[in-house]
């Protein structure tokens, strides 16, 4: 009588075979981290094939493809990350920042009714002040 080895087979996506989701977007991001753009988007797909709702995964390959200069596919995956993970506030920031690079700031606004102020900065000295209300904004230098 013989007897059938089963396979433990690796989940979808896992090329190393045990590493765990959280171990593969570790080394997704140590790549993004250190410029490795083209790495980094591969090893974010790759946590995507085997967890396509992994909110953190969506969002930063969304930063890649932002950095890519390719502003709408990460519009989509930013968006995308916040419908999986609607309170991380670092994601709504992440998406207004592509949006104002694609000239929407306006789009912004729905984005994040519950926060009432944004504030990030825009290089240089730059700081932007969003109202998420009453739609003000203002520039102004940060010294």
């Amino acid at each position: 009588m013989k007897r059938e080895r089963r396979r433990r087979k690796s989940p979808p996506g896992n090329a190393a075979g045990s590493r765990d989701v959280g171990d593969r977007l570790r080394t997704a991001v140590d790549h993004h981290q250190s410029g490795r753009l083209r790495e980094a988007e591969t090893a974010y797909r790759d946590v995507l094939v085997g967890h396509p709702d992994n909110p953190d995964a969506l969002h930063l390959l969304g930063l890649v493809t932002h950095r890519a200069g390719r502003l709408d596919e990460a519009v989509e995956l930013i968006e995308k990350a916040i419908s999986r993970a609607p309170g991380a506030a670092r994601y709504h920031n992440n998406l207004g920042l592509v949006l104002d690079d694609l000239g929407r700031l306006d789009d912004a606004e729905p984005s994040a009714p519950s926060i009432p102020r944004a504030t990030c900065r825009l290089g240089g000295n730059s700081i932007r002040t969003r109202s998420i209300a009453g739609g003000f904004m203002k520039s102004t230098s940060a010294r």
